[in-house]
């Protein structure tokens, strides 16, 4: 029973602690009812202690333990604890032995219920007292952080205001001033903040402008370059690319337009010209000219423009003259700068019907072959669909010049040529001398078509050997871009200003030849019997209008 005997002695402690209140001499309402008496003879109730008059810190007396319950009476008093209901009904027989762990517990609770209430109390006083200043704290990690902030500010402010002043300086440089030359140079404030200004607008147009000053080549001499250049954008314009869950990306070719670039390519440079990435664009555009036969240049996102969020084709770094440059674009944003060249066209979309790109072909034959300025051309089509107006007017001078043979024709008696009025209206020699002259159009249509076809049967013929000895160069090219670690150790890196064997494949110079032979041809038939010959003089003054 020796476990017992110490339970009892820690629960009557645990008791005795938790009851007595703090800064209290009297004990609560609870455990004031507290007997002893012996196990054999009843002992009297214990009455209400008197209230102590001075506050003394309350020591507890040990209990002794005992060995066993033998019912004996034992040295000392067994504490027992009473509930309210016990001590106020004095009638009733008092219990014998130990206090039963139920009075022990509900004891404990009141007891603690009562020491919840008091704290209670004194918080909610405490609250409605007024407080004074708090004096936040602040650790010492969190004051080194602010510090070094406040340094880091302070730097940043320092390095600002002397790059302000670096920036800001006189020109030093001659070429940095004459890039700047309307900027002055001397040490006015309101100078430097101008070369402050021209200086670091210098460093954003790295980002802003073209990459380069010169986007096209120098233009090739006279028997082969193309006159005019003519710039395509490709979105929605060549191509149109479509994204869904069952096929994923798909992009389709507009409707004649392996026609559009073969026939045209005899009279323009032609020159894509995209607002994408080269990554996403490059290898749409060898597809489209996998023979690198039609298509000249390509330009990608970096050689735009960005001016406002948009990317403008701006013309004037093209190294071409305005005057021999069209534009051909669906985004306002594109031609923004110079809307004079461009021939603006609707989005398309995809529709298997389309005829536009096609039916620009006449148009753009005609300003090649007549040699005009492309911006007064343009100009006259402002606001007009021009395959449309084009081929009207074009009607219009053939019915012209028909009507003149004719007229000629009946007053000759039904006998005689051309005449003068035909020939100055385009026309040519019959070959039977009861029908009207061609007209010029009709006739370089024909010769257009001749070399369009001769130069495709070129390419169907030698297509293959061109793509493979294409591939081959390229690999080559590579191989000998590529210098091992090793090489460059032992070998060493080459010489600058030694001379660099590059070989052109044999398919370029077919090509090119093929392509010549066409252009000589073209010069030699069509422009010699337009432009030199006697009764064709005047034709460089025939316009449709």
């Amino acid at each position: 029973m020796a476990h017992m005997a110490t339970l009892r002695s820690i629960s009557m402690r645990q008791v005795a602690s938790a009851a007595r209140p703090r800064n209290a001499a009297i004990a609560p309402a609870s455990l004031r009812f507290i007997r002893i008496r012996s196990s054999s003879n009843p002992a009297p109730a214990v009455p209400e202690a008197a209230p102590v008059k001075e506050s003394k810190p309350v020591t507890e007396t040990p209990l002794p333990e005992s060995s066993s319950f033998s019912g004996q009476n034992t040295a000392q008093p067994e504490p027992e604890i009473l509930s309210k209901d016990q001590a106020a009904d004095k009638s009733k027989p008092a219990f014998d032995g130990m206090p039963s762990a139920a009075d022990m517990l509900d004891a404990l609770e009141g007891a603690k219920a009562e020491g919840v209430k008091d704290e209670g109390a004194k918080e909610s006083s405490s609250e409605e007292e007024p407080r004074g200043p708090k004096k936040d704290y602040v650790s010492s990690l969190d004051r080194k952080r602010e510090q070094r902030a406040q340094f880091a500010m302070y730097g940043f402010l320092g390095a600002l205001i002397g790059a302000g002043i670096y920036m800001g300086r006189p020109f030093d440089d001659a070429v940095e001033a004459q890039r700047h030359k309307d900027v002055p140079n001397d040490y006015n404030p309101l100078s430097f903040w101008e070369r402050l200004r021209a200086r670091w607008t210098a460093q954003t147009e790295y980002y802003t402008k073209p990459a380069f000053e010169k986007l096209l080549p120098e233009p090739l001499p006279a028997p082969y370059q193309r006159p005019y250049t003519l710039l395509l954008d490709l979105d929605d314009l060549l191509i149109h690319s479509e994204w869904n869950r069952e096929t994923g990306w798909r992009i389709a070719k507009r409707p004649g337009l392996d026609y559009f670039l073969g026939y045209l390519s005899q009279y323009y440079e032609l020159v894509i010209f995209t607002s994408q990435p080269a990554g996403i664009a490059m290898p749409v555009v060898d597809k489209l000219d996998p023979y690198k036969s039609y298509i000249s240049a390509a330009l990608f996102r970096d050689a735009a423009l960005y001016k406002d969020g948009k990317y403008i084709k701006d013309l004037t770094y093209l190294n071409r003259s305005l005057d021999k440059v069209i534009t051909i674009d669906h985004n306002p944003d594109a031609w923004s700068n110079q809307p004079e060249n461009a021939i603006k066209l609707k989005p398309w979309t995809g529709d298997s019907n389309d005829r536009e790109l096609v039916g620009l072909i006449p148009f753009l034959e005609y300003v090649a072959i007549m040699g005009f300025d492309t911006r007064e051309v343009l100009k006259q089509f402002e606001g007009k669909h021009v395959p449309t107006e084009y081929m009207e007017r074009e009607n219009a001078a053939r019915q012209k010049m028909i009507a003149n043979w004719e007229a000629e024709r009946a007053a000759k008696g039904g006998k005689g040529k051309a005449g003068f009025m035909g020939g100055l209206l385009g026309g040519s020699k019959s070959s039977r001398k009861d029908q009207p002259p061609k007209f010029f159009m009709d006739e370089a249509r024909e010769r257009g078509l001749q070399g369009y076809l001769e130069f495709k049967q070129y390419l169907e013929k030698n297509g293959d050997a061109m793509i493979a000895e294409q591939k081959a160069a390229e690999q080559k090219q590579m191989q000998d871009m590529t210098m091992s670690l090793q090489k460059l150790l032992f070998e060493g890196a080459p010489k600058p200003g030694q001379p660099q064997q590059q070989q052109c494949g044999t398919w370029a110079v077919d090509a090119l030849v093929a392509r010549l032979c066409v252009c000589n041809w073209w010069s030699d038939n069509i422009l010699e019997s337009w432009v030199f010959s006697p009764l064709f003089k005047g034709h460089n003054q025939v316009t449709i209008t």
